[in-house]
């Protein structure tokens, strides 16, 4: 896997482990698993992982935590099971096209700096216009 770092600036970026072909960003209760084989097509595919204004990991939010960069699909021809016989008697077998496994050295994660301190999700909180809803000003707004 070839990783790679966006930006110039300094600061916290998500961290990750790669298990086979599935990559888990975060750490603690805070993680958001890619299975980058189930994510190849046939053409490249290009993924985000995003960080919410709450600081948890996930496909929405404000702030991009890593992309991955998935290449496309290769194949390869194997012999098939369907055996045709020409007109002069010589049998021939049909060919296969078959997926070959990903290559996850070929897969690229660009890291970015976080937006928000990399934090376990708070049960039971919203976000309300951009706020804690058990933040003072969450509380000012619902007095209105």
């Amino acid at each position: 896997m070839y990783i790679r770092h966006v930006g110039n600036e300094t600061g916290e970026r998500v961290p990750f482990v790669e298990n086979g072909t599935e990559i888990t960003f975060g750490e603690g209760e805070n993680t958001y698993t890619v299975d980058a084989a189930a994510l190849q097509q046939d053409t490249q595919v290009i993924f985000d992982v995003r960080q919410e204004d709450d600081g948890t990991l996930g496909i929405t939010g404000h702030w991009y935590a890593a992309t991955l960069t998935i290449p496309p699909k290769k194949y390869e021809l194997v012999e098939g099971d369907v055996v045709t016989v020409n007109e002069d008697g010589t049998e021939e077998r049909s060919l296969d096209q078959v997926a070959i496994p990903l290559d996850m050295g070929a897969v690229e994660v660009a890291l970015y700096p976080l937006g928000r301190p990399l934090e376990a999700p708070v049960e039971g909180s919203t976000m309300v216009e951009g706020f804690d809803e058990n933040s003072e000003a969450a509380e000012g707004e619902k007095e209105d």
